[in-house]
């Protein structure tokens, strides 16, 4: 490896790391060959290796665990301070002490999306220190437990056929819930439910909603309801089925406008070719897009 920076002939050194630093973001490939230009470059691109890690299986699990416990204390510390975003999708073949070291992993991470096993979750859960967190299948037995304190955004994932829909979100239980959320979570700001796959609103959406805004305290700013389904236009949803919720002026309903846009009341946001990129690592779009409605929605009652 050179010791001398990589030569771009009448580029200032600033723009020159920019062009390669946006190389090794849109392509992990490309930014494992740029390690190897020289030390210089090698210290811009090697904590973009690790800034963002996504595992879709056990297998994926098991080598990252696997290459992060054969490292030294040295390397272990330096990996843990580059990870920012960790993203776990769903899967059944994983193991808990593959998950538990993937937390350690992320113990400094800023955004974690949790859509697996959730029992690695809690000797973990009151040193992670995230903004953003993203988890599925909310249960009432779960909001105490799987929430870090540090979030200011919260993203629950509710998919078809799984273990909250035997959930009775009644009325008084979702006061509760919600009163536990923001007290456990005192810098929760937005919130984020989305429904996945599923054809029709739950019973209790409108409750839960209203229940939610109504325990929220002055400093949230946003419930943002997200509809998904696995394309075409298959959902049977009615906004008014949100009830009061839908005056609220912190409430809203967004949706992927390339896979369906026949549901009146949605704010449809645009999606880009990698849908699975898009929702883990640019998942911040969505909050983005959905304050950017609603302060559009504010600017318009006040003209």
């Amino acid at each position: 490896m050179s010791t001398a920076i990589y030569s771009f002939p009448d580029i200032p050194v600033d723009i020159a790391r920019k062009i390669l630093e946006t190389a090794a973001v849109h392509d992990t490939n490309d930014a494992c060959r740029l390690v190897l230009v020289s030390k210089t470059v090698h210290t811009w691109i090697e904590p973009l290796i690790y800034h963002s890690i996504v595992i879709d299986c056990g297998s994926a699990a098991r080598r990252l665990a696997h290459a992060f416990r054969l490292r030294d204390r040295n390397a272990r510390t330096f990996i843990t301070r580059c990870v920012k975003q960790l993203c776990v999708y769903y899967h059944r073949d994983y193991e808990e002490e593959d998950l538990s070291c993937l937390l350690e992993i992320a113990i400094d991470a800023v955004s974690i999306v949790w859509w697996c096993k959730t029992a690695p979750l809690l000797p973990y859960i009151d040193r992670l220190r995230p903004e953003y967190f993203s988890f599925a299948d909310l249960t009432l037995e779960t909001v105490d437990t799987l929430l870090p304190r540090s979030i200011t955004h919260l993203n629950v994932i509710f998919r078809s056929n799984k273990a909250w829909m035997a959930e009775d979100f009644s009325a008084q239980s979702s006061e509760s819930l919600w009163r536990d959320v923001f007290a456990r979570c005192p810098f929760l700001t937005h919130i984020m439910l989305g429904f996945y796959l599923l054809p029709d609103p739950p019973p209790w959406a409108s409750h839960f909603a209203q229940s939610m805004l109504s325990n929220a305290p002055s400093s949230f700013k946003a419930l943002i309801i997200e509809l998904k389904t696995a394309g075409g236009p298959t959902l049977d949803w009615n906004v008014s089925d949100f009830g009061a919720s839908l005056e609220d002026p912190k409430f809203i309903i967004v949706g992927p406008e390339c896979w369906f846009s026949d549901v009146e009341g949605v704010a449809w946001y645009q999606t880009g070719p990698d849908w699975d990129y898009w929702v883990y690592m640019r998942g911040r779009d969505i909050w983005e897009f959905a304050d950017a409605q609603l302060c559009a929605r504010a600017a318009k009652t006040t003209d």
